[in-house]
């Protein structure tokens, strides 16, 4: 999905649909607190950050609609103590120098830089996690919370060359592509993170799917995919 294509499909959503007091968010906001602080970058942030941000000095969030960073809040806690900025762009070729961050946070971002295929999709969250660690200064952390895909999500995968064209052509969006702890730990090692945590939650609630655009219930969620949060330090 082309970076205007993209904008202009984030402009659909209404961040207000979204529960702001999921389980998974108040997981993230404890797990964030030691590791989210300093001059912190947050890609594709949407309108709602939900870690921590008590020690966060400088806050920066990317983003391909205009219309979102116009209503950021901070629900994790208590907002940055410093500026907060907004820029829009995606996660490709940042605009900063090597070494200009102590955090970047990837919040349910990577599975939509899916593209045409596992092979495509692959090489833009590889290249999404290299310009992270390109821009982290030494022992800084990259939080990334992404879902992990399950059962029913590995049928979904194995047709996403069919369907994602099929989907494209009809409604215009790009479906998400989602990767496992496996891949991500590769692609974190490539890049030159010289540590992966990987945490994951099992904790089912209804959602709004926005891709979808229907609610899902918790019940239906097991058979897709389960929430990890990673921790990658430079």
């Amino acid at each position: 999905m082309g970076d205007t294509e993209t904008s202009d499909y984030f402009k659909s959503w209404d961040d207000d649909r979204f529960s702001e007091n999921h389980r998974i968010y108040q997981t993230v906001g404890l797990v964030s607190k030691a590791a989210v602080r300093g001059d912190v970058l947050d890609l594709g942030c949407g309108s709602r950050v939900y870690y921590d941000t008590s020690e966060v000095q400088r806050w920066v969030g990317l983003d391909l609609s205009a219309i979102l960073l116009n209503d950021i809040k901070f629900l994790g806690g208590s907002p940055p103590n410093g500026p907060v900025e907004t820029l829009v762009h995606g996660c490709k070729d940042l605009p900063f120098a090597p070494k200009s961050f102590d955090a970047v946070c990837a919040m349910f971002i990577l599975h939509h830089l899916g593209s045409k295929t596992r092979a495509n999709s692959y090489g833009a969250v590889s290249e999404a996690i290299g310009e992270a660690r390109r821009v982290l200064r030494p022992n800084g952390f990259m939080l990334i919370l992404e879902t992990w895909p399950k059962k029913l999500m590995h049928l979904y995968h194995l047709l996403y060359p069919v369907i994602n064209p099929l989907t494209r052509r009809t409604t215009g969006v790009v479906l998400p592509y989602f990767f496992g702890p496996r891949a991500i730990r590769t692609m974190a090692s490539d890049a030159g993170f010289s540590d992966c945590h990987v945490l994951a939650v099992d904790l089912y609630e209804k959602v709004h799917q926005p891709v979808l655009g229907f609610d899902l219930p918790a019940w239906a969620q097991r058979l897709f995919q389960t929430y990890t949060i990673y921790l990658l330090r430079a």
